[in-house]
């Protein structure tokens, strides 16, 4: 289209510039592999279709990267809609930004300056055969190889939206089958790139508590019993020796009953306790103390 024709007409008058066309890979993985083996720039940055970049970002984190010597520079996001951008580890500007103290870890897109010699000395590529949540083990082996990582506050840098259509791929339905396979890969990642301990504990508090806890939703229940026990048999054979006892306490309670029971095999119970949750979203029956406990109403404190 005029969209292809005008980047063709871009690259031949710029040398650094390529275009690669090539049939949709129908997995944003696909999209992006080509193009990180064709590139011979210093830093890579990726730039989904829905979104815009503000004017000079490019230079600016190039720039600060130069400067700080880092390896990943992280420009504020901000939402062109409704739609929710990521604002923890936007707070402030960070030359030396910490994953857990300064929230890095709470933003795992893609949509970073990356220096492109530490993606190809780990050899990273992003998976094809998933639609969401690809981008996360990606990352996280990003971040936890990273000499310096680097967060711009100062001004918006890269704005994110809503598809007009409704298709954005993140917004889309996604199963616990796909959810779990995300948890599992960034989990293995987390444990290649750390040692056991308090650190790395920390850093999987984000698969176990945010992305187990969209596997065990009131969408699980829609899964026929012996796609239930398939998952469950992945979580255990595969992350559930990283569900250690220290792990276990930072997860939000909800969430750490349903992994427990799914931990020991008891998805009659988990069933029931999903359900229990899906019934009543405000939960007024607690688990404390080793006995069940009915929350009192505010007003009647």
């Amino acid at each position: 289209g005029a969209v292809v024709a005008l980047l063709h007409e871009i690259a031949a008058s710029d040398p650094r510039v390529t275009v690669i066309s090539q049939e949709n890979s129908g997995t944003p993985g696909g999209g992006r592999n080509p193009a990180i083996g064709r590139a011979r720039g210093e830093f890579i940055f990726f730039l989904d279709s829905d979104d815009k970049l503000a004017r000079d970002a490019l230079q600016k984190m190039v720039q600060a990267a130069h400067e700080g010597e880092a390896d990943v520079v992280l420009g504020k996001l901000a939402s062109m809609d409704a739609r929710h951008a990521p604002a923890s580890m936007f707070k402030h500007s960070v030359e030396d930004a910490d994953l857990i103290e300064d929230n890095v870890f709470n933003t795992l897109g893609p949509t970073k300056l990356i220096r492109r010699s530490l993606i190809e000395s780990l050899g990273l590529r992003f998976p094809e055969d998933q639609i969401t949540g690809e981008d996360q083990p990606f990352m996280a082996a990003v971040y936890l190889n990273a000499r310096k990582i680097s967060v711009l506050a100062d001004q918006d840098y890269y704005l994110i939206r809503h598809r007009a259509d409704g298709t954005n791929m993140t917004l889309g339905a996604r199963g616990p089958g796909e959810h779990l396979r995300t948890a599992v890969r960034l989990s293995k990642t987390i444990e290649q790139y750390t040692e056991p301990g308090e650190r790395r504990d920390a850093l999987l508090r984000r698969p176990f508590a945010w992305t187990m806890k969209r596997v065990l939703d009131g969408r699980w229940l829609r899964l026929p019993r012996e796609e239930q026990e398939s998952l469950g048999e992945i979580f255990r054979s595969e992350i559930g020796h990283l569900y250690t006892e220290e792990l276990r306490r930072r997860v939000p309670e909800e969430t750490r009953w349903k992994l427990d029971l799914l931990a020991a095999d008891n998805l009659e119970g988990l069933a029931a306790t999903i359900e229990y949750f899906v019934e009543n979203p405000d939960r007024q029956l607690m688990w404390r103390e080793g006995a069940f406990q009915r929350k009192v109403p505010p007003a009647l404190e």
